[in-house]
């Protein structure tokens, strides 16, 4: 225990100095806003109006509600704008709501409008979505107020340059010096170089054994790694974004992956499954975390994400930047990023200078369990004074790094079910959301180790389970479950272990109690706040007509009915023909082409039925084989259920709003207890590496390469 703290010490130090490093250099905003056009007391008498009854005085218009809908026109004449003041004569009332709608053509809609925010207590703003000319803004306000004047202002684009950020390399600096003169205790530096040390043995040994295109190969692969990562981190260092940088991270990506795996497969050196799942998911990933627009609305519900993080590093805070008030509200959009990747970048960090009131919301501290590394990131970075796009990318490589190290320690316990827990690990959907501002990589990557150490354990035929095993995966479970607990269904495989597997029948029933009461208090976390608050679970995004009261009671009174519905959609949502679709599907980035799905379906369903040996002990399992296939239907059942309920206008003949991206986690155990168990695998170990991880490499970044660099 003692070694594993101090490992974590040490990953802990290294996190901070290089998040230090990458904060050295930041961008700096070196322009003031442009205001575009003012409407000052004279201009707002002439303001065409509707439904209002307009009083001039001497400092101020007074507007009085004549009637319903009251809205103003103010009119442009196609100037560049992005964020608009409104000036009060008195401070605002607390209950006060104004409406903007904004137009480049014709017609105003409600889907182009914003609400304003407060600013000061006489000062509204909207920060508008995009920098584009504008032909007419219509702002409605319910109530009498006084207003004293209107301005429309352009925050300038590449305004920003790069600056020295003392308090990072002051850290970084102080941090490095402790370090060296604390060696001969602390030992840092010696943990950190053992890695290099053992690639200086293994090529002198190569060297002395005269295998000259071995160590060719190995020398070229990792001078291109490093290549690789150096160019990357530069890139984030300098916060430099173009297409062309963009399309050269992919293409070191694609030759640095591809060096690897040939040079570990072929020489047999670091070619275990881990190692190659490792690196496919880090290389692959890092670069995905670079390309993937620095905003919000990427990934499914990653404002929701990122603003519950945000809360919980500033719980009192009473106001954010317009940047933050963006991403929070999904007013950044990536095709702005597809057009011009720089400018938008600088638009972002410009944008993070002016601040707005906002009232952040409370976050549920289980739920809070899948943005802790989020929230460290975010936390260290705002410390250290880093500005908002290296703030996105690194919460990003966090999530990444946290992500692979877990599922990578995970699948090292395996006998057999290696290349299976690598498959569902490296779907394109799955390293996409661990890339992302999302919690969803959290209950993958904890029901991945989860169910590695069961089943590791179950394959260890002769090996009782002990007191320590039956704690670490009963906290590996509650951690993984804090998201989203309704996957605590996933848990009822423990209560089914074989008595033989426990030390004595009192040891089993404690073990099945402390299971039942892990279980419950799960149940309990989720269920609690429904009964306190309600129509707690009821989410507004499904339509007017959803209600969760109103969707029991349908239930309760239509049991078949709701049981045909059921079924019928899970007949649909579970078909095997839909899985080249939401295996290679990218959010709101597009989906990959088919054939790359197809791709990444067909190793899934290759590693299946083939990755098997004589002695796993996989014969003996068949007990927790059922259970675990029956539990998966019951998580589905309840995750589709839960969906109808919160999500789905009442009544309705289908489920609305259950992705795809909700089975991934079911996905592991399911698929390592498909297999019949007569099924042995008798494949040359390097040709099956070699195809697998081959294959695997190839559809995580052909794919990715599909549905969104190949745009570039």
């Amino acid at each position: 225990m003692k070694l594993v703290l101090k490992k974590l010490g040490y990953i802990f130090i290294t996190i901070v100095l290089i998040m230090s490093f990458l904060s050295i250099f930041i961008l700096r905003s070196t322009e003031q806003n442009e205001t575009v056009r003012v409407w000052d007391k004279e201009a707002l008498v002439s303001i065409p109006t509707t439904r209002y009854e307009v009083v001039v005085t001497d400092s101020y218009v007074k507007y009085a509600q004549a009637g319903d809908d009251p809205q103003m026109l103010f009119e442009m004449s196609g100037e560049l704008c992005n964020v608009l003041y409104v000036d009060f004569a008195e401070p605002l009332d607390e209950e006060l709501e104004a409406q903007l709608y904004y137009t480049s053509g014709e017609y105003f809609s409600e889907p182009m409008s914003l609400m304003g925010k407060r600013l000061t207590d006489q000062r509204l703003i909207f920060c508008l979505p995009n920098t584009v000319e504008r032909t007419a803004f219509r702002l409605d306000i319910n109530g009498d107020f006084s207003l004293t004047q209107v301005t429309v202002e352009h925050m300038p684009i590449g305004s920003v340059k790069i600056g020295f950020n003392i308090i990072a390399f002051a850290v970084f600096a102080v941090g490095m010096l402790v370090l060296i003169l604390t060696e001969r205790r602390v030992k840092y530096f010696s943990w950190a170089f053992t890695g290099v040390r053992h690639e200086l043995e293994y090529l002198r040994a190569l060297a002395s054994e005269e295998k000259k295109s071995t160590l060719i190969l190995h020398v070229i692969n990792w001078g291109f790694t490093a290549l690789f990562v150096a160019f990357l981190a530069v890139m984030i260092l300098f916060v430099f974004y173009t297409k062309v940088t963009i399309l050269i991270a992919f293409g070191l990506a694609l030759i640095a992956v591809a060096l690897q795996l040939i040079d570990r497969i072929t020489s047999g050196n670091g070619a275990e499954p881990a190692k190659l799942f490792l690196i496919i998911a880090i290389l692959s990933g890092i670069m995905m975390c670079y390309a993937i627009p620095p905003c919000t609305h990427v990934s499914w519900d990653d404002e929701t994400h990122f603003r519950k993080a945000f809360t919980i590093i500033h719980p009192f805070t009473d106001e954010i930047s317009v940047t933050e008030y963006r991403l929070f509200h999904c007013l950044y959009g990536y095709d702005d990023y597809m057009r011009d990747p720089d400018a938008f970048v600088k638009t972002l960090v410009q944008q993070d200078t002016e601040y707005i009131d906002y009232k952040l919301g409370g976050v549920n501290p289980y739920t809070a369990f899948g943005y802790i590394p989020m929230i460290l990131t975010n936390g260290i970075l705002a410390l250290l004074g880093a500005d908002i796009a290296k703030i996105l990318v690194l919460c990003r490589l966090a999530n990444l790094a946290i992500y692979s190290s877990i599922v990578y320690y995970g699948i090292r316990k395996l006998k057999s079910g290696a290349s299976i827990f690598s498959a569902v690990c490296l779907l394109p959907s799955v390293l996409f959301l661990a890339c992302s501002l999302s919690y969803d990589f959290w209950i993958i990557a904890w029901f991945a180790y989860g169910f590695a150490y069961l089943i590791s354990e179950l394959q260890q035929t002769d090996k009782k389970l002990q007191t320590i095993d039956l704690i670490k995966l009963l906290v590996v479970f509650f951690v993984g479950c804090g998201p989203k607990g309704i996957y605590c269904a996933m848990m009822l495989p423990l209560l089914f272990l074989k008595k033989d597997k426990f030390e004595n029948p009192q040891h089993a029933k404690k073990f099945r109690l402390w299971t039942i009461g892990v279980i419950l208090l799960i149940a309990a976390i989720l269920i609690i706040p429904g009964l306190v608050v309600s129509d707690f679970y009821t989410d507004t995004r499904g339509g007017s007509d959803v209600s969760t009261g109103g969707q029991i009671s349908f239930i309760l009174t239509h049991p078949f009915q709701y049981v045909y519905i059921l079924l019928k959609f899970l007949s649909e949502y579970c078909s095997f023909s839909q899985m080249n679709t939401f295996v290679g599907y990218y959010a709101y980035l597009g989906n990959a082409h088919v054939f790359f799905g197809t791709v990444a379906a067909f190793m899934l369903m290759y590693c299946t039925f083939t990755d098997r040996k004589e002695e796993d002990g996989y014969e003996t399992m068949q007990s927790t084989r059922w259970i675990t296939m029956f539990s998966c239907f019951v998580q589905i059942v309840l995750i589709a259920t839960s969906l109808y309920v919160g999500f789905t206008p009442v009544g309705l003949n289908t489920i609305n709003g259950c992705q795809y991206r909700y089975i991934f986690p079911l996905l592991i155990p399911f698929c390592f207890f498909l297999a019949p168990s007569k099924i042995k695998c008798n494949i040359n170990p390097k040709f099956q590496n070699a195809f697998v991880y081959g294959g695997l490499a190839f559809s995580v970044l052909m794919s990715f390469f599909s549905a969104y660099v190949g745009r570039f």
